[in-house]
């Protein structure tokens, strides 16, 4: 059991170092697992989110430039956000977006389109960890360099069946 789950580790990191995404770390594949997964993943994102939007803190906010409907991208390294992963925020319109999806409606507006990246989520008993950035996809034949964004780490614990915010981590990451 151990062996296995150092595999899955493994193999977790280096997708992690290959694709730069996020990867909810599961110790069996279990359908109940699995659901119990699903839904404490998109508890704690909901619950991240309600916090940092309004908190305005998330690295590379800015880029938002004030925007109210604002995209989270769904898709992760072995999981896919759902709308439970979304609250609902007053003033603000949040929806999910595919890195794909991101990227054809760039194409087809010829326009940036940004969106909150959310990056090695790891959940342990009742602790979780992720990075979370403002990020964006360009069109296809735009000429420009991407030359940003950055993300930075934070910790929540779950006390009395909630998620709640500890505290940023110190590290950052700019790419």
């Amino acid at each position: 059991m151990v062996e296995q789950a150092l595999r899955v580790l493994i193999a977790v990191t280096l997708l992690n170092f290959v694709h730069g995404r996020t990867a909810a770390v599961q110790e069996n594949n279990a359908p109940s697992q699995v659901q119990a997964t699903a839904r404490e993943v998109n508890a704690v994102i909901r619950q991240m989110l309600a916090d940092r939007i309004p908190a305005k803190d998330i690295p590379d906010y800015g880029l938002l430039r004030g925007a109210k409907r604002i995209a989270v991208r769904s898709d992760l390294v072995g999981f896919h956000l759902g709308q439970d992963a979304l609250p609902v925020l007053e003033g603000y319109e949040l929806r999910l977006i595919s890195t794909a999806d991101a990227q054809a409606e760039a194409d087809r507006t010829q326009v940036l389109v940004h969106f909150l990246a959310i990056d090695n989520l790891q959940i342990a008993g009742d602790t979780a960890g992720l990075w979370i950035g403002v990020d964006f996809t360009m069109p296809s034949d735009h000429k420009g360099v991407k030359m940003c964004c950055c993300s930075r780490s934070l910790e929540y614990r779950r006390v009395d069946d909630r998620w709640v915010f500890v505290r940023w981590r110190l590290e950052g990451r700019c790419v």
